[in-house]
Parts: C-alpha cells; sequence; structure tokens
C-alpha cells in the first residue's frame, strides 16, 4: 500500500484558528467601541465648558423676552457648529444623545445636561468647572436634587458647594460620590453665577 502525504490542514485546526480569529475580532470592537464612548464623553465635556463660557458672557445680556437661555444662546448663534439646537423641545442635541437646556435667573443660571449614560454622567459630575472666584461656578447636583436651596446652604449633604460658604468638599464631585448618584438617562446640572 502506497502511503500518500497530505499538506492540507484539518478541519479542527481550521475551527482552532476561527475561533481565535473570533475571539480577537470581539476584543477589538470592544476596544474600539469603548474608545468612541470616551471620545464621546470628552466632546460632551468640551460642550459644556464652551457652552458655559459662551452663557457666562451674554448672561448680562439676557432677556425674558428671549425665553429660555438654550433659546438666546440659539439667537446669539453661540451653539457650537457641530450640535443642533431643537426649537420643538427648546433644549441642544449633544454627543451621547445628551440634550442640553440652558435655564436660569438674573442671578445664575444652570445647564442640565439630561438623558446621560453613566459614563457621560460621571465624566460631567467629576470634572473641575472652575469656582465661584475664577469663572463663577457654583457646583455640580446630579438629578431631581432641589439644587437652588442647596446653593443657598452650607448643608453638607449636598452635592454641590454652596453660593454662600466657602465649603468645597462637595465640589468638584468625588468619584464615589458621582457613582452612587449616576445611572442610565441621568441629568446632570452645573451651576453659574451670572455676570451680575
Amino acid at each position: 500500500m502506497r502511503k500518500y502525504n497530505q499538506y492540507g490542514r484539518s478541519m479542527i485546526e481550521m475551527l482552532g484558528v476561527l475561533s481565535i480569529v473570533g475571539v480577537i475580532s470581539v476584543g477589538g470592537m470592544s476596544l474600539i467601541h469603548n474608545a468612541r464612548v470616551i471620545r464621546e464623553e470628552t466632546q460632551l465635556a468640551s460642550d459644556v465648558a464652551q457652552l458655559g463660557a459662551v452663557a457666562k458672557k451674554l448672561s448680562c445680556q439676557y432677556d425674558e423676552n428671549y425665553g429660555s437661555y438654550t433659546n438666546f444662546l440659539n439667537q446669539s448663534a453661540a451653539i457650537p457648529a457641530h450640535m443642533k439646537y431643537v426649537a420643538s423641545g427648546d433644549y441642544i442635541e449633544a454627543a451621547q444623545d445628551a440634550a442640553i437646556t440652558v435655564t436660569g435667573d438674573t442671578s445664575y443660571f444652570v445647564i442640565n445636561v439630561s438623558g446621560l449614560e453613566t459614563g457621560g454622567c460621571l465624566k460631567l459630575a467629576t470634572t473641575n468647572w472652575g469656582n465661584k472666584h475664577s469663572n463663577g461656578c457654583l457646583g455640580v447636583t446630579i438629578g431631581g436634587e432641589d439644587a437652588s436651596s442647596c446653593m443657598q446652604s452650607a448643608s453638607s449633604a449636598c452635592s454641590a458647594s454652596s453660593a454662600k460658604s466657602s465649603d468645597t468638599t462637595n465640589y468638584p464631585m468625588k468619584n464615589t460620590t458621582a457613582s452612587s448618584l449616576c445611572g442610565n438617562n441621568s441629568t446632570v446640572k452645573i451651576w453659574f453665577k451670572s455676570c451680575r
């Protein structure tokens, strides 16, 4: 009987190679997804910082005849070009499908960022946005917290630093505090003193 040499691959070897390629592909896709999410969170924080600076600069010109601060920023062409003002809901569409509104009165304004995923919420809550002496930032609140009363007290239960206190132990928010308050579909509010 003659023996023939076989130079091909066996089915088991091919299945092994395919499974390794599959694992590498899934890992690579996961890394790409994570990088995209981190880029969007960073972009959102940058957009909020830009809106805060512009709103602070324009807050002296704000008048209730404009309607909301959000509409005022839109009419002032102060919204970054890659973001979209949605007139029907009076909000700004941002990265990660977050919705930004700006509200306030003559003493302060608030940048409300809603519809956040947990990572985006953590990024915004733990960012140091400045302070009341540098750019007028009064602090950060998460969720439905009554931030206006929080701003007027020195309560350590508040996650925002108080406008009438030099205590800044709660701002910038610590990661552990933010982690306990952030979840999917969170709202982060960043409070600023107006120019007045």
